[in-house]
């Protein structure tokens, strides 16, 4: 499958071996035009070079992957009420089935009213998954809309540096960050080198400056990098009196900030 974003749509290209479910893909339509069930994007399926091409109509619609604006709690919960909603829809039809839900975060959408909507692509049994495959799919992209609800930019406030404080089983660690670019690692080629911790990784996160914030940024480490106990998938403000655990180790944000 192939998934092409265009300037009102979004075509949806199938590949060797996949193949649309008629049954499915009238339902699916039927229950759209008709108002009966507002979380599926209207399609349309043509024959493009002799292979099979469903066109889903994006018109009014918002990508949430490119929703900047500060999001409150209600976006998280909301969301995953669609989410819900959608799995309730498709398994309670016996021509669709929950692969059908495409849960690719880069074609979620959001509308003016605040109604999210989904590319429902029904393929019949070709794309079957065991239940722990489709909920780890699923936790995925409910770890995304929750970090877009805690990625707050502070405004009007220019932070001149940052200092992180970690005290514990490991001794007691400082990094004052004055520069823009700061990575955290094992290795002695980073800014701040944590060698006693076989659990840190070579280079295992960044704290970098921005339009007058820092943030940081998970690189790819095996253990994690947290702020207040979420996990950072995309670079994340950090906030004075901030808790950022690397691996295992808990450090304090103090944040020295000049109001503008």
């Amino acid at each position: 499958m192939k998934i092409q974003k265009l300037k009102d749509h979004v075509a949806v290209e199938l590949s060797g071996g996949e193949k649309i479910s008629e049954l499915g893909y009238k339902y699916i339509n039927k229950s759209v035009l008709d108002g009966k069930f507002s979380h599926a994007l209207p399609m349309k399926r043509i024959l493009k070079n002799g292979q099979d091409r469903i066109l889903f109509s994006t018109s009014g619609e918002k990508y949430i992957s490119e929703i900047e604006d500060d999001l409150d709690d209600d976006f998280v919960e909301i969301f995953e009420k669609a989410l819900n909603d959608t799995i309730t829809y498709v398994s309670s039809n016996s021509f669709l089935q929950k692969e059908d839900i495409c849960l690719d975060k880069n074609v979620i959408f959001i509308d003016d009213s605040g109604d999210f909507k989904f590319l429902l692509i029904p393929y019949g049994k070709c794309h079957a998954q065991s239940d722990d495959e489709f909920q780890n799919t699923v936790n995925d992209v409910l770890k995304y809309i929750k970090s877009k609800n805690s990625n707050k930019i502070i405004k009007n406030t220019n932070i001149n540096e940052i200092d992180i404080s970690y005290k514990g089983m490991y001794g007691s660690i400082s990094f004052y960050i004055v520069n823009d670019n700061f990575i955290i690692g094992k290795d002695a080629a980073c800014n701040g080198v944590i060698s006693a911790n076989n659990a840190v990784s070579r280079k295992h996160c960044r704290i970098f400056k921005e339009e007058g914030a820092y943030y940081v940024e998970d690189l790819h480490s095996s253990n994690h990098t947290y702020v207040n106990g979420k996990e950072v998938l995309q670079a994340t403000i950090l906030n004075n009196g901030d808790v950022i655990r690397v691996a295992d180790m808990d450090f304090n944000v103090s944040l020295s900030e000049e109001n503008i």
